[in-house]
This record gives C-alpha cells, structure tokens and sequence, in this order.
C-alpha cells in the first residue's frame, strides 16, 4: 500500500511528464522521480502547496505557471519538481 505522500508524487511524475514530453511516465521514470525527490528533499511553501495542488488538478496551466516562475522565482520548490 502507499502513502499518501509517495501517491501524490507519483501524480506529480505522471502530470509532469504529459508537460514535458507528451506522454505520461513509464514505471522506471516514476522511480527515478520517487527517489530524486527523497535525494533532493524539496520543501514547499504553503504558497507553493496551494499551487502545485491546482496545477495537478488542472495541468493545463502547468506552462503558464512554468513560464512565470522562470521569471519571478527561478528558485521554487515548484520549478525544481518540474525539472
């Protein structure tokens, strides 16, 4: 069984891949992603929470977001996810 934790980043992998490459992750990419993600120990702001959850919810708005952060805060929890 998972955590809710490790079912939330493996949606992120999922959601961040169809951004990305236009397909949706295979098993290996999200184990990659799993544990880049335990390596990296990215912390998000309560800010950043509220936007990551909208933009799973809603992934069209992924590249305006990306986009945006690229200019205003190329330091966010949310822009090192996606790369």
């Amino acid at each position: 069984m998972q955590s809710a934790d490790e079912s939330l980043l493996i949606k992120e992998a999922k959601v961040f891949s169809r951004y990305l490459i236009g397909e949706e992750a295979d098993e290996q990419s999200i184990q990659l992603y799993l544990s880049a993600n335990t390596k990296l120990n990215i912390t998000l702001t309560d800010k950043e929470v509220k936007r990551l959850t909208f933009l799973l919810n809603n992934p069209s708005f992924i590249g305006m977001a990306d986009g945006a952060l690229a200019i205003t805060d190329r330091e966010s929890g949310i822009r090192k996810k996606i790369i």
